[in-house]
């Protein structure tokens, strides 16, 4: 608790810790709840923890049904495997492998698919015999685990990492943060529209309207269109689609109680990473005439 109580304010998008136990992952939800951790809106300086779990795929996949943390990411070890890096490395080594393509919010590299990506540092397990197989991995993944695999030459790889989010405030199923790059996405997002509004509206005033064009004045209808080119340009990086639909549905309002406060409410579509192709092949012994 006194690691992570020192992170204060200041940036640390991703996090990686040693422990995954009950105490230290309610630790984890109290630095970075949405209420008064660091995703509040009184400090947005965000953050992710990660955090490595040994156990049979029955015990991870009971650990992640009771969970429910889109600030939270499980990563599995397969208990009696012979795992020849510590739980620590382990953690370290798959979080190192994306963390630069889940900070790059320029060239879109945040919303790529990740699978196959090879972790160095790390040594796969001995016993290959428990390495996942495609519907045990789709198991931990159903439960809220992230899953990794074995390449054919023996190293570790990526196959997808997600948080540990799974349903929504009314128990409904929700993926809208499961996958972790939505939570890179909208770290990047949320910043450069703070970054836009900052540059063209920070000691401005505010009126509804502007007839003489003074730069001194922000008007809501202003401040709609920054935040509109700000989508636009996202979208050219790669981070959010259909810009033009946020533009449709993006609301500025003037406070009623504040004359010093506007209100948005900013719906975004982001791009999604390509993890499915599906496609129906059909074998003919000679096509039909046309």
């Amino acid at each position: 608790s006194a690691a992570l109580a020192s992170l204060g304010d200041d940036p640390f998008d991703w996090i990686v810790s040693p422990f995954a136990d009950a105490t230290n992952i309610g630790r984890y939800a109290a630095l970075l709840n949405d209420t008064s951790g660091r995703w509040a809106y009184n400090r947005q300086v965000y953050g992710h923890v990660f955090a490595p779990s040994t156990g049979s795929t029955s015990a991870l996949t009971t650990l992640g049904l009771s969970l429910n943390d889109r600030h939270l990411t499980i990563l599995p070890r397969i208990a009696a495997a012979g795992n020849a890096t510590p739980a620590w490395l382990w953690a370290a080594g798959l979080v190192s492998r994306i963390v630069p393509w889940l900070s790059d919010g320029v060239t879109g590299n945040v919303s790529r698919n990740q699978t196959g990506l090879v972790v160095e540092g790390v040594k796969a397990q001995r016993n290959r015999a428990t390495v996942p197989t495609y519907a045990g991995r789709n198991t931990l993944l159903r439960s809220g685990i992230s899953s990794f695999i074995i390449t054919s030459d023996g190293r570790v790889a990526i196959d997808k990492i997600i948080t540990t989010y799974q349903k929504d405030a009314n128990a409904q199923p929700d993926e809208t943060f499961r996958d972790i790059q939505a939570i890179g996405q909208l770290v990047a997002i949320l910043r450069f529209f703070r970054a836009q509004l900052s540059y063209e509206h920070g000691q401005k005033a505010l009126a509804d309207e502007n007839p003489g064009g003074l730069g001194s004045l922000s008007t809501p209808k202003a401040i709609k269109a920054t935040l509109v080119h700000a989508a636009e340009t996202l979208e050219i990086q790669g981070v959010l689609e259909n810009a033009r639909g946020f533009a449709d549905r993006l609301v500025v309002q003037r406070d009623t109680e504040s004359a010093n406060r506007v209100n948005i409410l900013a719906p975004i579509d982001r791009v999604n990473a390509l993890d499915v192709i599906a496609a129906n092949a059909r074998l003919y012994s000679q096509y039909r005439a046309a």
